[in-house]
């Protein structure tokens, strides 16, 4: 049988990466800018993260090592695409005038 405190953490980090898997497919949704879609499709993964990994909890075990590296590289990945559209927008005003 499980330990109740597993059961919580995986509420625990389910709700909270349900609101952030919400939260992000809005976001794709709603915004038209690359970076904001960007942004939000990371905030979108990392919803899915803690979902795994709260999943990972309620059976036993401990918290992956490959799960924090997935979620560093969700956030280089998130940083890197916001920065270069960025750069590319800013590069494009400047041919412009």
């Amino acid at each position: 049988m499980n330990d109740p405190r597993d059961f919580l953490a995986f509420t625990r980090y389910g709700n909270l990466g349900v609101l952030l898997l919400g939260i992000g497919l809005l976001g794709v949704l709603i915004h038209r800018k690359p970076a904001r879609q960007t942004i939000a499709a990371g905030v979108s993964l990392l919803g899915i993260l803690l979902i795994c990994e709260g999943s990972t909890l309620l059976h036993g075990a401990t918290l992956s090592l490959r799960g924090s590296t997935v979620a560093v590289l969700i956030a280089a990945g998130v940083s890197l695409g916001t920065v270069l559209t960025i750069r590319a927008k800013s590069d494009a005003n400047k041919q412009a005038t």
